[in-house]
């Protein structure tokens, strides 16, 4: 009985030593197990999450190449279009500048009234030469609305009653390109009573540079009186160390031509203001011509005046291209060219004679609001 219950004491004692001393181990060796398990799940993890960002990455990098890629072809696809629009831009002003260089018939080869009976209305070559420079040598040249100052009459074309007896008719153009702010070219015919043609080109406000002013007159078939100037507004900044620094330019031109070189008179304005001493100046009557003289390539005016003309344009826009334009310049310029407008409009001679021909009203918008738009109606300077 003693010897049984020792038995089974010592063998509870072994399986607590057992409990004790075994059973941990293979807790340990279990937990370790469980861990190196985890270890190999937990690299896999971070692979896959490496692996999906690269993926990703890649895409990115891609998607980046792509614009890099399409980049320059986009900017040259603008570049065209805006070449494209600019092309047809330029285009349409064009057109409209030869719609209106041909409006009304123009340019008239016969006259309004039936008694004319020459080839060509006698100043239209000038016209020509003119509108054919412009379109050449301008930039950006586009036609301007012709119009009283309300924009509520269009003055581009104007004529008298047709009973009248003295049919007349007046056309009038007025452009602007990058150059020149205002370039205005009238036409007036009356048969062989009256033939004029003139014109004016307003530099843009940031060019310091005198107005260039055409005014050629026939009157009765036989007189003519022609003037081409560079009519200076103010002191130009183009060359300050000269009094008039484009006369020189003109010199050589005007002293090729006698038959340019007549005096002004001072009936209608002052010499010494809003004019040259290089203005060319020619008074010819075709009844003082020898028969030789009296055709057309022989005229004083084709003969003298058209290469003249011709050669003042030319210097005046090429003096413009010369020059640095200079934002400052533009109120006071503006200021100047108002100054010029309001003086010729006051003592326009032609103002007298437009008002007998197409009533005051036409006359007064005409001059003040077309021939020279930035004049001042209520100025009251004589």
């Amino acid at each position: 009985m003693r010897s049984s219950t020792t038995a089974t004491a010592t063998t509870a004692c072994l399986l607590v030593c057992w409990l004790f001393l075994v059973l941990p181990s293979y807790t340990l060796s279990f937990s370790f197990v469980l861990s190196q398990a985890a270890l190999k799940v937990r690299p896999t993890n971070n692979n896959n999450r490496a692996t999906s960002s690269y993926v990703k990455e890649e895409r990115v990098v891609s998607s980046s190449q792509s614009l890099i890629a399409e980049q320059p072809q986009q900017q040259k696809q603008r570049r065209r279009l805006a070449f494209l629009s600019k092309r047809n831009h330029n285009k349409q002003q064009q057109d409209e500048v030869d719609r209106a260089a041909h409006s009304h018939g123009m340019p008239w080869k016969t006259s309004i009234d039936p008694a004319y009976t020459e080839e060509q209305l006698f100043y239209m070559p000038f016209f020509e030469w003119q509108i054919k420079f412009m379109k050449e040598n301008l930039t950006n040249l586009r036609v301007l609305p012709t119009t009283s100052r309300d924009g509520r009459e269009d003055l581009t074309y104007v004529s008298n009653d047709d009973n009248s007896g003295k049919p007349v008719r007046m056309i009038t153009l007025c452009f602007a390109s990058d150059e020149y702010r205002k370039i205005r070219l009238t036409v007036y015919d009356a048969g062989y009573r009256t033939q004029v043609f003139t014109s004016l080109w307003y530099p843009q406000p940031m060019y310091d540079l005198p107005v260039l002013g055409t005014d050629l007159l026939q009157f009765n078939k036989q007189k003519h009186l022609c003037v081409v100037d560079f009519q200076p507004i103010g002191k130009s900044s183009c060359e300050v160390d000269h009094a008039a620094p484009y006369e020189h330019l003109l010199k050589p031109i005007r002293d090729q031509y006698p038959s340019l070189q007549e005096s002004m008179t001072k009936r209608f304005y002052d010499e010494n203001q809003f004019f040259s001493k290089q203005m060319l100046l020619g008074r010819f009557a075709n009844n003082n011509d020898s028969d030789d003289d009296n055709s057309e390539q022989q005229h004083p005016v084709f003969r003298d005046l058209m290469p003249a003309y011709q050669e003042y344009v030319k210097a005046h826009v090429n003096l413009l291209k010369s020059c640095t334009p200079n934002p400052k310049s533009e109120s006071k310029v503006l200021r100047q060219q108002m100054d010029y407008d309001t003086y010729s409009a006051k003592r326009d001679p032609a103002h007298a004679m437009f008002t007998r021909v197409f009533g005051k009203k036409i006359a007064d918008d005409f001059v003040y609001d077309v021939l020279f738009s930035l004049s001042d109606r209520n100025s009251s300077s004589s």
